[in-house]
């Protein structure tokens, strides 16, 4: 058949069906039939538009398209004034300049191109011409043979039950339209409805087993048998129901009338139904059985799809890492762009492509490049410090044991020109400890400096003459508080802390808390502030200490307690040795009874500076009598790791508790009660936990007496704060004379006692 023939006939075929269409939908209104989609457009489905007549019926069964009339005559073309007229022909030249010089290819030739071509590129060949469509579509054997070829080596799915490998293939291979509106992006094809449809036609078209009766209520339900269904609904999610599409029963009902309304006898026609019944149930049962098959091949060409991304995505690193190797870069610089879109998208690398993407990769290599520098550098400092490490600890054995309290870190030390030098010389240089013999040399003469300096610097703190806050109301005679101060590094005031807000270093697998205080020049000459090599050649954790003002108060409230004024030293409280219970602290319920810490007196001061130091409060103290103070004593356990021997470096890497370091001096040097400073000491500033003494509410002290305090009565009508003034007794009378000019100030008239509570 002529390809002119062949494309009236399919024109005609729709024309005619179309006018079937609007008489069944017609008798369907007047039967009753649901006409919701009586005045939808003819689908743009593949079966409709796409393929000529001779397809179209192989896909359905039969057909009641008359081919006796002739196609309708074309209406005659308008002219720019839009009166009918012949209008001009192109001219010949044009003519030739436009005609594809493909269709004039013998046709054993166009069918060797057309076998080299997947299904995309046959389907864009199939609409590209007329006479290129009539081969491509054609029901002979080389046609469907380059088909199938095509779809064998896309490895596509077998051929659906009821369709040619042209429908097929725009089905499978074709562009994501939706076959019924035209919406594009429809990724998702029912392979039991054998259509790809969009969410709003399924919404539309898709009709349930359990709303057919109201869908159709004139047809009977057994037709369902002979109709394509699907158990996924428009919400994508697979269920028992089944659904059907809408125009398939419609065409269903046709397709039995044209059945029924043949020319044959009864009986004959009767048997051609029963056949095509059979046929339609085993086509149906043929689709549901195909699209099984068709759900693995989905997930199995998902997978491949996926396969080829990846490939494409590790051609395209592979490309750029060749380019950055040719610009000098290394790979291990290049793997940062690893994980970046830009580098493993699933496309070739073109050269345009190159020059859009280079820059922003190169700068991320250039900083893995920094970043991988660094860490070099630093693993060949490393290394050198650990050799600089293992010389100093070979000298801090060699000292006395006690001399480590104050004994700076070695980082402190690294620093300095004669290590920092080796430390920072090229990276061919193997160091050794010949490079470093004489730094180790100098070594003595660094801490001594250091040590001076600690204490150059502690001392400054002390002879500066503390600083009486100034009131900007304040008057002669007022009471204005005047801070205790230390005047020596002896001093029993002399309290630190160090201004980085750091405790005390806590060795591994310690117990206790760190002292945040540090009461005398020795504890504060113990303490380093955490640091290494590259904070020192920084700056950073150098080491400040400044006086603590809660400290200060709380020991010479404690010194006060014990009858000694505020020149009282360190060793003097050392000897005293007594104990104390901080009263602002309330006491602790324990099986009943009211309990209260007791505190060594540095532990009190410590306690105070920490505790306390959120909410400013006085310091107040209770000394225990000697009885009690032996009775605690006989309590207290000390159970930090922060004990060392004085004869030997048993414990210069790890401290041990006191009573094992007793042990260690008793059984390894036999030495019959040690004695602390002497043959073993505490070499981490650990607290350990007081001991705790029950003392009876009657016993406890009462609070000490104020002194008495006076208020101006002619401050009375001014503001709270000035009414509330306190005064010593010659104070309120000087201040009488000076603010209000009274001469003779008298008790009850001027001033008052203010009553103690």
């Amino acid at each position: 058949m002529s390809g002119w023939r062949q494309s009236a006939r399919l024109s005609a075929a729709k024309a005619q069906k179309g006018a079937s269409t609007s008489k069944v939908a017609q008798a369907g209104a007047k039967g009753g039939t649901s006409d919701k989609h009586a005045g939808n457009k003819e689908s743009i489905s593949d079966d409709n538009l796409d393929e000529p007549e001779d397809e179209d019926e192989e896909m359905d069964s039969g057909s009641d398209v008359e081919y006796g009339k002739p196609p309708p005559g074309k209406k005659q073309k308008l002219d720019n004034s839009g009166q009918r007229g012949i209008l001009p022909r192109s001219t010949d030249k044009n003519k030739n300049e436009n005609e594809c010089l493909l269709v004039k290819m013998p046709v054993n030739i166009l069918f060797e191109i057309f076998g080299l071509c997947p299904p995309q590129d046959l389907l864009s060949l199939s609409c590209a011409s007329h006479s290129l469509r009539t081969h491509l579509l054609s029901q002979t054997d080389p046609s469907r043979g380059i088909w199938k070829a095509a779809r064998e080596y896309a490895q596509g799915p077998p051929v659906g039950p009821g369709m040619t490998e042209s429908q097929w293939a725009r089905l499978i291979f074709g562009k994501p339209w939706c076959q019924s509106c035209g919406a594009p992006n429809v990724q998702r094809v029912d392979f039991r409805l054998q259509r790809r449809a969009c969410t709003t036609c399924l919404k539309e078209n898709l009709v349930v087993t359990s709303e057919f009766k109201s869908t159709f209520p004139d047809i009977e339900p057994s037709i369902l048998d002979l109709l394509r269904h699907t158990n996924i609904g428009a919400n994508g999610r697979a269920s028992k129901s089944r659904w059907y599409w809408h125009e398939d029963v419609e065409d269903m009902v046709r397709e039995l009338e044209s059945i029924e309304r043949g020319d044959h006898v009864r009986v004959r026609g009767a048997l051609k139904k029963e056949a095509f019944i059979a046929g339609r149930k085993k086509l149906v049962k043929a689709i549901s059985e195909h699209a099984k098959i068709c759900g693995e091949w989905k997930l199995t060409a998902a997978h491949r799809r996926q396969e080829e991304k990846n490939e494409l995505s590790r051609q395209r690193y592979n490309d750029l890492k060749a380019k950055f190797i040719e610009l000098g870069y290394v790979e291990a610089d290049i793997n940062s762009i690893k994980g970046q879109k830009v580098a493993e998208q699933p496309t070739p690398l073109t050269e345009r492509d190159w020059e859009r993407v280079r820059s922003p990769l190169e700068k991320t290599i250039e900083a893995a490049k920094s970043k991988r520098l660094y860490f070099e550098r630093k693993a060949v400092v490393d290394k050198r410090r650990n050799v600089a490490e293992g010389l100093y600890n070979k000298y801090r054995r060699s000292i006395v044991p006690s001399q480590w309290r104050s004994l700076p870190p070695l980082w402190s030390f690294l620093a300095k020109p004669v290590f920092k030098d080796i430390l920072e010389a090229a990276d061919d240089l193997e160091v050794t400890e010949l490079h470093f013999q004489p730094a180790l040399d100098s070594l003595p003469a660094m801490v001594l400096s250091l040590q001076t300096g600690r204490s150059a610097h502690l001392l400054e703190l002390i002879q500066t003459p503390p600083t009486t806050p100034a009131q900007a109301d304040a008057e002669p005679g007022e009471i204005l508080p005047s801070p205790p101060h230390p005047y020596s590094l002896d001093s029993a005031l002399a309290v630190f802390v160090c201004e980085q807000k750091c405790k005390a270093a806590t060795p591994p697998g310690s117990s206790g808390s760190p002292i945040p205080a540090y009461v005398g020049h020795e504890a504060a000459a113990a303490h380093h502030c955490r640091g290494s090599y590259y904070s020192a050649i920084h700056g950073h954790y150098q080491t400040v200490f400044q006086l603590s003002k809660g400290g200060v108060l709380a020991a010479s409230a404690l010194l006060k307690s014990v009858g000694f004024d505020d020149k009282a030293t360190c060793a003097q409280m050392d000897t005293l040795d007594a104990r104390f219970v901080c009263q602002v602290c309330p006491a602790r319920k324990v099986s009943g009874k009211l309990t209260y810490w007791v505190y060594p007196w540095r532990a009190a001061i410590t306690h105070f500076a920490h505790t306390h130091q959120t909410k400013p409060c006085v310091p107040q103290w209770e000394l225990l009598d000697p009885a009690r103070t032996e009775l605690v004593k006989g309590r207290e356990t000390d159970s930090t790791l922060s004990w060392a021997c004085n004869h030997c470096a048993q414990h210069a890497k790890q401290c041990e508790t006191r009573a094992k370091v007793v042990q260690h001096v008793e059984s390894i040097h036999a030495i019959s009660n040690p004695s602390v400073a002497v043959d073993f000491f505490r070499l981490v500033d650990l607290d350990p936990i007081p001991a705790t003494l029950h003392i009876p509410k009657e016993v406890m002290p009462p609070p000490p007496p104020l002194q008495d305090q006076y208020n101006c009565l002619q401050c009375a009508g001014e503001k709270p704060s000035a009414r509330a003034r306190l005064f010593i007794l010659k104070g309120v009378k000087t201040h009488l004379k000076e603010k209000h000019k009274v001469d003779w100030p008298m008790e009850g008239r001027d001033w008052r006692k203010v009553p103690k509570t």
